[in-house]
């Protein structure tokens, strides 16, 4: 609610830390269960924090870039799993949220439960892939934006946060593994 009033992204990313260690605390037995009414509340967060927090200033595209932020209680340093960013050997670019898109004249909605930020991101075809032939330079695909925080109950109290961000595809994820 801050972040929305004050239009300072760095509390939407530091909601998604404390978001992140409500659900994966250090010892597991912490974790909160299935049932937890708290559960999927955090997970919206998480994910609207991640989604608004690396929004760029314009608030067009989502920067998952390596870089250091500002948080309100100290830095994030962030990284990227390089291999997020390649969807059938073709380079992903232009990160779109998908949080606040309406569609209309559609009766079909398509929505998977998850943690992560839903995100759309279009297909830089690589020349030489075998792929390229096959996807459009205006393909859009759907991904998730994940960023794996470590340690971030520490980080509050010391002010160094790390994460990185990881990003997955129906295609390469098994969405009945239940793994993050």
């Amino acid at each position: 609610m801050y972040a929305d009033e004050s239009g300072n992204q760095s509390y939407y990313l530091a909601s998604a830390a404390y978001a992140y260690a409500f659900l994966f605390p250090t010892n597991p037995a912490d974790a909160p269960g299935p049932y937890d009414p708290r559960l999927t509340l955090t997970v919206d967060l998480y994910n609207r924090g991640i989604a608004l927090g690396l929004a760029t200033k314009d608030g067009k595209e989502v920067d998952l870039s390596a870089r250091q932020l500002g948080l309100p209680f100290g830095s994030l340093n962030l990284d990227v799993e390089p291999a997020g960013l390649y969807y059938a050997g073709n380079h992903l670019t232009k990160f779109v949220s998908l949080a606040d898109l309406e569609v209309r004249g559609l009766r079909n909605t398509y929505r998977r439960p998850g943690i992560g930020a839903a995100l759309s991101a279009r297909v830089q075809p690589t020349p030489g892939s075998p792929a390229s032939k096959w996807i459009p330079v205006t393909a859009k695909v759907p991904v998730t934006a994940f960023v794996r925080f470590d340690d971030p109950r520490l980080a509050m109290s010391n002010g160094r946060l790390h994460g990185t961000v990881e990003i997955y595809d129906e295609d390469r994820t098994d969405a009945g593994s239940g793994r993050v």
